[in-house]
């Protein structure tokens, strides 16, 4: 199999767990509550980046999950380069809403 294969064969794989989150801000927030999903506003300990680092961190060939209001990038073992994948509108919705104090059910207490 080629490189540049199993690479798209990980943005398809990464964007159908995007798209499954829901077509609004607010099915992504619930998707968020139903995986039990929570964290930080600002940065990588958000629910999604913490949803999607598990769910995409059971793949072997991922070394490394970021995510920020636009973007997926994802890192494999082989390429130096990462995937990137756009995130859907209602997925980049909910993030800029839940920076802003939104959805507080999904803000993690403090430890």
């Amino acid at each position: 199999m080629s490189w540049w294969k199993t690479r798209s064969e990980l943005a398809v794989q990464a964007g159908a767990a995007l798209a499954d989150l829901g077509s609004t801000s607010g099915t992504v927030a619930d998707a968020m509550a139903l995986f039990g999903a929570q964290g930080w506003p600002h940065g990588q300990a958000n629910p999604v980046a913490l949803y999607l680092h598990a769910v995409l961190m059971a793949d072997p060939r991922v070394c490394y999950v970021e995510v920020d209001r636009a973007r997926l990038r994802i890192w494999a073992r082989r390429w130096q380069r990462p995937v990137v994948v756009d995130l859907p509108r209602a997925v980049s919705e909910f993030m800029f809403l839940f920076d802003r104090g939104y959805f507080p059910w999904l803000i993690q207490d403090a430890p």
